[in-house]
């Protein structure tokens, strides 16, 4: 697939308020088909900028550098410009405002403790940790497509614009992400941190599920009442007495028994 129907296919993927966030790839390519191939070169055969060069011809439009861009050299270098600019508006508001987001975020995570109000948590920052990456991947996106059409641009002109003009975008705000890139590990360690405190808070609610079930399934071991203790101690009285009067009866039996014989013997 070419980049520019790549890049056309990203833009629409990102919503129509990310659609003008993207280099006009397009319209830099109308500027290179109205130049003239190859134009004047150096003694090595090309034409080359050098940083203060391209500084001075694209950002100020000043046009003292020996003509050496010409007017649609311009118009590319200018529409690029614009392109730059916008995008480091972009970026540099994007950030401010995810940095205040995420401490705002942190500041609640310190107090929540109700399962509601953690996955509320959660679900907010899953939300900001996919805007993050996605700015991380708009701000690769944008710089790769300054480097494929500056590589058009020097090989239909002739003039080495690329390598004097990505020495400048690499210091420009938007391709400068190690902020946005630490707000990413922040908020997965702030989701992580949430996971950790959902999985206590769901251990002890279910330890107080079981414990009220237990409670529910264990028979009562209350201490018996007083005639409780009388209606179950009456059988054993009984027990007791008829087991001391069976030896009487038992005498007595052998006593008669044996005033018999000795009558009968008599």
């Amino acid at each position: 697939m070419k980049f520019g129907k790549l890049l056309k296919e990203t833009t629409e993927g990102m919503g129509p308020e990310m659609e003008d966030l993207f280099v006009r790839y397009k319209e830099l390519k109308k500027h290179l088909k109205a130049m003239k191939k190859q134009q004047k070169k150096d003694v090595d055969g090309e034409t080359s900028l050098e940083d203060d060069d391209l500084v001075d011809a694209s950002a100020s439009g000043n046009h003292e550098q020996g003509d050496a861009l010409s007017a649609e050299e311009m118009a590319f270098v200018n529409t690029l410009n614009e392109d730059l600019l916008r995008f480091n508006r972009f970026f540099i508001d994007k950030e401010e405002d995810s940095v205040i987001k995420l401490q705002a975020l942190s500041d609640r995570i310190k107090g929540a403790t109700g399962a509601e109000e953690l996955q509320a948590l959660k679900a907010e920052l899953v939300d900001f940790h996919g805007e993050m990456v996605l700015l991380l991947h708009w701000s690769l996106l944008n710089y790769a497509a300054v480097v494929k059409i500056l590589k058009k641009h020097d090989k239909r002109s002739g003039l080495l614009l690329r390598a004097p003009y990505l020495a400048n975008v690499l210091q420009q705000p938007f391709y400068s992400t190690s902020v946005m890139s630490r707000l990413v590990k922040m908020a997965e360690e702030h989701i992580n941190s949430l996971v950790v405190k959902q999985q206590g808070h769901s251990s002890k609610h279910q330890q107080h599920l079981s414990a009220a079930s237990a409670a529910m399934d264990t028979p009562s071991t209350a201490a018996p009442s007083a005639a409780d203790a009388t209606a179950a101690s009456q059988p054993a009285a009984k027990h007791a007495a008829a087991a001391s009067a069976e030896p009487a009866f038992i005498q007595q039996q052998q006593q008669a028994a044996a005033g018999g014989e000795t009558g009968s013997g008599e």
